[in-house]
């Protein structure tokens, strides 16, 4: 086998093209935490969301039964 064409031969330690697969590595786990962050944010949105609605509501009901 040729020397050259294994990625961690002696010219290029496995450190080295460990180094050079970094970037890609960091923009998975980049992506995959903006995933999980925007996840959060729309069940907080819907929590939030479903709050004003049953706020709303208790308004409806206590202002139905103020004025009969």
């Amino acid at each position: 086998m040729d020397e050259r064409k294994v990625p961690w031969s002696e010219e290029y330690p496995e450190s080295h093209v460990r180094q050079l697969n970094a970037p890609r590595g960091a923009a998975e786990e980049l992506g995959d935490l903006l995933e999980h962050r925007i996840g959060n944010l729309e069940i907080e949105l819907a929590y939030s969301l479903w709050g004003i609605n049953a706020e709303n509501t208790k308004k409806t009901a206590s202002e139905n039964t103020e004025n009969p």
